[in-house]
């Protein structure tokens, strides 16, 4: 099984960290690696699902 559950259900907890996530971004929080070293796994773990999806990724990134 997957060891967090709530990391891929829809759900309070995931919302939360998709909410972080976004913050962080429009903030610039996330853009140098000292930044990154610093993040929550949860965090993290939004930012490479997100990037699985490329186009949606990539849309997002240019506007």
């Amino acid at each position: 099984g997957i060891a967090h559950p709530e990391m891929t259900a829809q759900g309070q907890i995931l919302n939360y960290f998709v909410n972080e996530y976004c913050k962080l971004m429009t903030a610039n929080k996330m853009t140098s690696q000292w930044q990154q070293v610093e993040l929550l796994w949860e965090i993290e773990w939004i930012w490479h699902v997100y990037r699985l999806h490329a186009i949606s990724y990539s849309h997002d990134c240019i506007t």
